[in-house]
């Protein structure tokens, strides 16, 4: 709330330390069709949250190869879509347990914020530009979609990209 008071983006409210807690690694084996996976989210054992990736607005190939249009996509990078009905607030003191059908389960406790770590900065020192270097990159994918089967996704993005452990924000 106080980044966007301040007139900064969304990010700098949502970056902090313990934001955004994700799972392990994933691998294709295990997540046999990101087009098809069961996402839930429970708040102290209330199901907050119950969706399907086939209900997105978008397909998850679509997706990739929009966002590797506009820049590149390297090992390590989260590709975060957003959060389906069900978004409601947390605190200090409640548990929060998510996962992808009977695939995987996390869970993490909600702690205090710490008074003093919201920190300001000018808008000039946020858009200073500085060199990029990067090591091996995943490069851009071209536009892929409208596979039929789960197994025709895998096969075209392998043609596209490294093959990559999978993590998933939760």
């Amino acid at each position: 709330k106080l980044s966007r008071a301040a007139g900064l983006p969304w990010t700098w409210g949502k970056g902090f330390d313990t934001a955004c807690p994700v799972s392990r690694l994933l691998f294709p084996e295990e997540l046999k069709c990101p087009q098809d996976v069961q996402l839930w989210c429970r708040v102290n054992g209330d199901l907050r949250q119950d969706c399907n990736t086939a209900d997105m607005v978008f397909p998850v190939s679509v997706l990739i190869s929009f966002i590797s249009h506009h820049m590149t996509l390297e090992p390590g990078d989260l590709i975060l879509t957003g959060s389906p009905a069900g978004v409601g607030p947390i605190a200090p003191g409640d548990t929060v347990q998510a996962g992808l059908g009977n695939i995987l389960t996390m869970t993490f406790p909600v702690g205090e914020v710490e008074k003093g770590r919201v920190q300001t900065y000018s808008r000039q020192k946020l858009v200073e530009k500085k060199p990029r270097t990067r090591g091996d990159t995943v490069g851009n994918i071209e536009r892929i979609g409208g596979e039929r089967t789960c197994k025709e996704f895998w096969k075209k993005l392998k043609q596209h990209v490294i093959p990559l452990p999978l993590r998933v924000h939760g």
